[in-house]
């Protein structure tokens, strides 16, 4: 069983991820900041993380690059989730150091498709996602 990282700051939106990834097989960890998403990304090294960029104490930006700059959690994937378009170019999201973006409102299938996609075993081997999914 694969384990998550859900990184949301909203409980309702954090509860509903987890129930929804939980019925998919994945094992589910939570963090509501940037801090804990950190420091529990580091000590559980889950196969993925679920980034929202509005997050308090460290927002999500800053908590993708602290991730990147530690050997331990450096190779682990980070989709980013938002409630808005995204402003950035997707150039500037993969300086941060995320993989992939969702926007909410979630699109399920398709959230859990990326999920599964980026969070393979061969994680090293990752290629970009074969679908019109926007990318960094």
């Amino acid at each position: 069983m694969l384990k998550l990282l859900v990184v949301e700051d909203d409980p309702n939106i954090r509860n509903l991820l987890t129930r929804r990834l939980n019925r998919e097989g994945f094992q589910i960890i939570t963090a509501s900041n940037g801090v804990q998403a950190v420091a529990l990304a580091r000590a559980e090294r889950p196969a993925l993380i679920l980034l929202d960029i509005d997050i308090p104490i460290l927002d999500g930006r800053k908590t993708a690059q602290r991730l990147r700059a530690h050997p331990e959690t450096q190779g682990i994937p980070i989709i980013v989730l938002t409630e808005s378009q995204l402003e950035e170019r997707d150039d500037q999201l993969a300086a941060y150091g995320c993989d992939a973006y969702e926007p909410k409102p979630i699109n399920f299938p398709q959230m859990i498709a990326r999920v599964r996609w980026l969070a393979r075993p061969d994680g090293g081997e990752r290629l970009r996602a074969p679908t019109p999914m926007s990318m960094c």
